[in-house]
């Protein structure tokens, strides 16, 4: 975790504490996220949308691609990485819960990538890729004990990528599966994160059922 996140951690915590009382809450929220996994063992996975990127190589070389049938998962292995900080305003009767979160086990599977390369070499591939560096910020408030909003959820953090290219043509595939991997693992972290952040309510939202429901 970089200093950096930690600061707007706290930076928040500072913010809301002079309206509210805040507490360390890590019990209850280690609850909520043993519910949460316990709640996505049946669905640990979430169908992704359909991408199109340009990875960039070597100065102006590159490989675009378009993915299809990509799932993201694995929910059930949501886990608190920070303290997480609990404030009660009571005065305006607003719960908040805010910390930064990881997942043990996420992986990010691209059942159909068309990929070109210098414009008439081409492969379709599947790509697999394990991320076992990763952390989410999140904060979520609850009004009134019924009305729920998100005040952040966003990613702070993708590396330690460790990619797997499958290729439907032996020849094309011994060519482009490396310059896939290097490509995804080296020089477009962007792709990866728009892939994620674009879908990034619908992989917590069964923690933030959980929190407030």
């Amino acid at each position: 975790m970089s200093l950096f996140s930690i600061s707007l951690l706290v930076l928040f915590h500072i913010g809301i504490s002079s309206a509210a009382d805040c507490v360390v809450w890590n019990d209850k929220t280690d609850e909520l996220v043993a519910f949460s996994n316990q709640q996505t063992l049946e669905k640990p996975t979430i169908r992704l949308h359909d991408h199109a990127a340009r990875l960039p190589i070597f100065l102006w070389l590159h490989v675009d691609v378009k993915t299809t049938e990509g799932t993201l998962g694995n929910r059930n292995t949501l886990s608190r990485r920070l303290d997480a900080i609990k404030c009660d305003d009571s005065k305006n009767n607003n719960l908040t819960l805010s910390s930064i979160f990881e997942y043990k086990d996420l992986e990010l599977d691209l059942g159909k990538v068309e990929a070109k390369f210098l414009f008439f070499i081409e492969t379709v591939a599947k790509i697999h890729l394990r991320i076992d560096g990763n952390s989410f910020r999140v904060s979520i408030s609850k009004k009134d004990n019924t009305v729920c909003s998100l005040n952040w959820l966003d990613v702070q953090e993708l590396q330690d990528y460790d990619v797997h290219v499958e290729s439907n043509n032996w020849w094309n595939g011994w060519f482009m599966s490396p310059l896939l991997s290097h490509g995804i693992t080296h020089y477009n972290k962007e792709f990866l994160m728009n892939v994620i952040t674009e879908q990034i309510e619908e992989l917590f939202q069964p923690f933030v059922d959980a929190f407030c429901n």
